[in-house]
């Protein structure tokens, strides 16, 4: 059983990868009083290696889709093709007893409008074919020292200030805009995926969306308190 004492996270993309770490993932074979989470890249996402880590208690997958527009991945070096993160997060989920968390970057250069709305389409396709699990999505931040900030017409981003109390990925507009889409535009686009987002679990989880409706309207619930208590 899961509690707060026995799961670990390794912050760690390259697991899996070396053959040190395999010897580890190796020894932990049968071991049913640890269970872990992880980084894991797609590119070096496989059946049997997928396999291998959850019989050692690697249970918990964190994937990095971004974007589902290759153009965009390509502009940001991804080195890995929408094609290929799906491919990852199905053989993932193919693999018995895993969860699947996916990250999402809204407003990434090279996206606009029929891009993001395809990828918020998606975003509850993939949920509700089970392909992944959870959604994890913020805003592109610009941030000082990064390719983005220091040669911004590289990828047609307009840095629009340099309040750094809003360089942040979720809580205020971006800072920047792109040449498709303008700073309203990309933040009204990842309320719209927190939006499909939610319309999955109250789909999915009917009693706790009803329970939720009940609640006194002085209270404050948002988002981020919803998805805590189905999660």
């Amino acid at each position: 059983m899961i509690g707060a004492n026995n799961f670990i996270h390794i912050s760690d993309p390259m697991l899996g990868v070396t053959s040190g770490q395999i010897d580890i993932i190796r020894k932990l074979i049968g071991n049913n009083k640890l269970f872990f989470s992880c980084d894991i890249k797609a590119n070096y996402v496989k059946e049997d290696l997928i396999n291998l880590m959850s019989g050692a208690g690697i249970i918990v997958f964190s994937l990095g889709i971004e974007s589902l527009n290759n153009r965009a991945l390509q502009l940001v070096n991804k080195n890995c093709s929408a094609e290929n993160e799906l491919r990852a997060a199905t053989i993932i989920k193919g693999c018995g007893r895993t969860f699947v968390k996916s990250y999402w970057i809204i407003g990434l250069p090279g996206e606009d409008n029929v891009s993001l709305q395809y990828n918020i389409d998606q975003m509850y396709r993939l949920l509700n074919d089970n392909i992944v699990d959870e959604i994890c999505n913020h805003i592109l931040v610009p941030y000082p020292g990064t390719d983005f900030f220091n040669f911004p017409k590289k990828y047609d981003i307009k840095i629009n200030h340099h309040n750094w109390l809003r360089y942040e990925g979720r809580s205020y507009l971006p800072v920047y805009s792109l040449k498709h889409l303008s700073s309203k535009n990309i933040y009204q686009y990842f309320l719209k995926s927190q939006e499909s987002e939610l319309k999955y679990y109250q789909e999915t989880y009917t009693e706790l969306s009803k329970s939720l409706n009940k609640i006194n309207n002085n209270e404050n619930i948002t988002f981020a308190k919803f998805k805590g208590r189905l999660l």
